[in-house]
């Protein structure tokens, strides 16, 4: 259930790690109590998944094998517990970056739930579906019978309206309609609102704030695009959440909207965030690739609206910040070659500006970067192709690249165009937040 102090709970049972880890294997040992481990694996996937975000990463290395036999051992807990409880472990499973092998649960949740009139468990079943067809096949259309459906199931008013309404208003947003994103998004914040709750597992006013500020930009509506932005980022450090996608938005909708100094606050905040986790201290499974793919075709269309309005002329001063804002957006879309491109540009005009503000908060995240492209030789060449590109070649390769299409995310989170063509790079997430 959403509540406001959610934060403070995941990060107190995160702290006990150790003492559940312990718990779980002693459920299983000889001498255990299975149902009871069961029990306790199907209520801490929620933590494994975000854990992380507050260095509370929780690496459950069998987290598969609870799924053995689960639909009879699970009969021998309460039934109003049961379908939750499945529910849980296919959470844990994904959440380690296994959705193929979680999915194999799909039907017991269903088949549990039906069975024990489990109501709330169903309407989860709504959103993976709603998951499933709309960030991982791709295929929005068909998810847009379950989005509703979700909004059907819930109380008027209720936090599960209110999730119901950002989900699917953040998902109109990123198929081409805005308008009626807005109308659910400010809807959903509103309850969000009443209720105190800033942030909550795909809610919360900073995750509205942060949606609508994608809507607004979706539609051209920059002004409104920033101030949502701004306050999703401050939100989000609220509650210790990073903003790194916020704060880009932001950036790049002051720029469109014709300020550089709001460009340049907001990219200084950005640049100020501590780095996010790397892949070895949290999972990535395809649903977060596909949020974060969404997230970066709003920032390079709003980059395109930016290049338009300045006619390729951007202030020489934020000329690097904004090179490596735009090569972010690249890299989560799978495409280091242009990213690390744009990457090897920046770094060549970055000495220029070292003795300012923005420059001196830039210097360590693309060190950063120029060390990961050491490792891989066709990156590095690509940062050597940037480094002697001019800012009217980067102009011309920005207008040439910057290209909202929606991409495809497979299960195993490469992601494909429309058309079905693999990007070059695949689609693994950077290491390191730039």
């Amino acid at each position: 259930m959403p509540k406001a102090d959610q934060t403070a709970w995941l990060k107190r049972l995160a702290s006990e790690r150790d003492n559940i880890f312990a718990a779980l294997a002693w459920c299983r040992s000889p001498n255990g109590d299975y149902s009871l481990g069961l029990r306790l694996a199907g209520r801490i996937g929620w933590v494994v998944s975000w854990g992380s975000l507050w260095n509370a990463y929780m690496p459950i290395d069998d987290a598969r094998g609870w799924m053995d036999d689960i639909e009879e051992r699970v009969t021998a807990l309460p039934p109003e517990i049961q379908a939750a409880t499945v529910y849980g472990v296919f959470d844990l499973v994904q959440c380690m970056g296994d959705w193929e092998s979680a999915r194999r649960l799909f039907e017991p949740i269903r088949e549990i739930a039906r069975r024990t009139g489990d109501t709330r468990t169903a309407w989860h079943m709504l959103w993976v579906e709603c998951a499933q067809r709309d960030l991982l096949d791709r295929d929005f259309a068909s998810a847009v019978p379950f989005y509703e459906q979700m909004i059907a199931d819930s109380e008027e008013g209720s936090v599960w309206r209110a999730l119901a309404q950002g989900m699917y208003g953040r998902a109109l947003a990123a198929n081409g309609q805005p308008g009626r994103a807005i109308t659910l998004l400010e809807a959903g914040l509103e309850i969000w609102r009443k209720n105190g709750i800033v942030w909550t597992m795909l809610g919360g006013t900073s995750t509205l704030h942060f949606s609508l500020a994608q809507a607004h930009a979706w539609q051209g509506d920059f002004e409104a695009a920033r101030s949502h932005a701004e306050r999703a980022t401050a939100e989000f450090l609220q509650v210790g959440w990073t903003a790194f996608e916020a704060s880009r938005l932001g950036a790049m909708a002051a720029l469109a909207n014709g300020s550089v100094d709001g460009f340049i606050a907001n990219a200084r905040r950005h640049f100020g965030l501590p780095p996010v986790i790397t892949l070895g201290r949290g999972p990535t499974h395809p649903v977060s690739t596909g949020f974060a793919i969404d997230a970066a075709r709003c920032v390079l269309t709003t980059a395109r609206a930016a290049l338009a309005a300045w006619h390729g002329a951007f202030p020489d001063q934020i000329w690097p910040a904004l090179l490596i804002l735009i090569a972010r957006e690249y890299v989560a879309l799978g495409q280091n070659q242009v990213a690390f491109r744009l990457f090897g540009a920046a770094s060549a005009h970055e000495i220029a500006h070292a003795d300012t503000d923005l420059g001196r908060s830039i210097s360590a995240r693309l060190a950063e970067r120029r060390t990961q492209a050491l490792t891989d030789a066709s990156l590095f060449e690509q940062w050597r192709v940037g480094e002697r590109m001019s800012q009217e070649d980067v102009a011309g390769l920005l207008g040439k690249a910057l290209d909202p299409t929606r991409p495809r995310t497979t299960h195993g989170g490469a992601q494909t165009n429309p058309g079905g063509r693999q990007n070059a790079a695949g689609a693994v997430p950077p290491a390191v937040e730039a």
